[in-house]
This record gives C-alpha cells, structure tokens and sequence, in this order.
C-alpha cells in the first residue's frame, strides 16, 4: 500500500492511516489502552505472569473504529477511482448495531448517529419490534446499580436476555440465559487479581 501511494495511489493513504491506526491497538505493550480484560464470553484470561491479557475492544475503541473506517469509505469514495467501493456494507453495519445494543448495553444507539454525523443521512435502519432499551433507561439502571452496589453490565444484560425471551414461545431457554450472565466474570479487576480464582485460565 505504500509503494502504491509512493507511485502516485494517494487516494489510498486514508487506508493507510486507519491500517497503521490498527496496529497500534494490537501492540502488546498499549493493547489493554483499547481493550477490556473480558472476551465476549464474559472469562477473564490470566497471563503466565498472572496480569490480565488484554480481549475485546473497548465499546468506546468500537465507535472510534466504526468512525474511522466510515471517514476512510467516504474519503476514497470521493478521492479514488471507484465511488462505490465499500469498506463497511449497509448488512456489516446493521449486525454491528444489533450486537452493541444487545451484547453491549449500547442503549444509547452509537451506530446510527456515527453514520448520520459521518455521512449526513440515514440508513434505513430495521425497525426492533420486540422493543428495545435506550439512554433514559440505562442512565436509570445505572443509577440504581449505584445504589444497590452491583454491576450495572450483570443486571443489563440480564434484562436483555429477558426481552429477547419475550413471548411464551421463547421462554424454555431463559433460565439457561440468565445462568450464563451470572457465571460471567462481574468482578473488578482489582478484585480478580486479589483473588486470582482457579476457574481464570492461564496463558
């Protein structure tokens, strides 16, 4: 890619910027800057020198990503030889709404607000009929989580395993929903280290 901007390419370096940006969240010496100690999978892997190893990105690193790759689309749309080439697809883009609203506690909605402040219009964006949570209601919850001292993230994703369970018909899997949130890992990560449980696997 630099050979091709260095002959004359330079509608590519929008590419190589977000490239070279990404390599500096898998550096191993500033990965945990972008990343959580927790995968998806809610486990806490711990290295051999017993520190955390560094799993998914950060939902804030996510939006800064989905922002990057949005601006280098629209900048080698205008720039390069191809006004329709597609980095991220309308499909991509509406998978990554519905994991960050129900995998995420994204109840504020970040993906469409990104395209639009990036882009200027709309997507039609598919419509949740079962109904979904927003900021008004996780400013809420987070707020009595204080309160009541317990992971605001256990008690959201618990109610989003029971609004997905909505209706008699899906309601055989919703205790085994609810066990594997409670058998996440929900402690901090000072709290993990002072424990250093069995069940964290070492690496």
């Amino acid at each position: 890619m630099e050979a091709l901007i260095d002959n004359g390419e330079e509608w590519m370096e929008p590419l190589l910027e977000f490239r070279d940006w990404l390599a500096i969240t898998t550096d191993p010496e500033r990965k945990r800057e972008f990343r959580d100690i927790r995968g998806r999978d809610g486990r806490v892997i711990l290295k051999k020198d017993g520190t955390p190893a560094a799993r998914t990105y950060k939902l804030e690193v996510s939006k800064q990503m989905l922002e990057k790759v949005l601006r280098a689309q629209q900048a080698v749309r205008r720039d390069g030889p191809d006004p329709n080439i597609t980095l991220i697809s309308e499909e991509e883009l509406f998978e990554i709404r519905r994991i960050w609203r129900t995998e995420r506690q994204d109840w504020e909605d970040s993906v469409p607000q990104i395209f639009r402040r990036v882009n200027s219009y709309d997507l039609d964006w598919p419509v949740d009929d079962d109904g979904h949570f927003d900021a008004d209601h996780k400013a809420l919850l987070a707020s009595i989580c204080r309160e009541y001292e317990v992971p605001f993230e256990l008690i959201a994703r618990m109610l989003e395993a029971e609004r997905r369970a909505n209706g008699m018909a899906r309601r055989a899997g919703i205790h085994k929903a609810l066990a594997a949130e409670l058998a996440r890992e929900w402690r901090s990560e000072a709290e993990i280290l002072a424990e250093k449980p069995l069940q964290l696997r070492l690496v």
